[in-house]
């Protein structure tokens, strides 16, 4: 596992970027990007950056998410559900990328009481 990795794209144009989080597992490659931001359509960016990213890196078996601060909007709505089914209804690859919201974080830490990994472990194994 490997957190802030710096890489370098040669072919067909060298570019340089970075991905927060990298595990290898098997020969699976697992890609997470983190975000602070609570803006639907940054975090919709981020999302099919590190998908991008994680198919340059892993090829089509390589495996990414997104970890975002994403919650309700104002009117209740759950950005977080609107965004997965916009990449539900718009990737056509066998491993549709993850999208990990506020409410996972905070099951993540344990805010609530019990720490609670469970999809970020369905994730991992998948």
């Amino acid at each position: 596992m490997e957190v802030n990795v710096q890489c370098t794209r040669l072919q067909p144009v060298p570019a340089q970027f970075e991905i927060d989080v990298a595990v290898v597992r098997g020969h699976r490659l697992y890609v997470l990007s983190c975000t602070t931001s609570r803006k639907k359509a940054e975090c919709k960016a981020k999302l099919f950056e590190v998908a991008m990213r994680s198919r340059q890196m892993g090829g089509d078996l390589a495996r990414s998410a997104l970890a975002c601060l994403l919650d309700r909007g104002p009117q209740r709505q759950d950005y977080v559900e609107e965004l997965r089914a916009d990449v539900d209804a718009l990737w056509d690859a066998p491993n549709v990328p993850r999208v990990f919201g506020l409410r996972d974080l905070r099951e993540w830490a344990g805010v609530s009481g019990t720490r609670d990994t469970s999809t970020l472990r369905q994730w991992l194994d998948s």
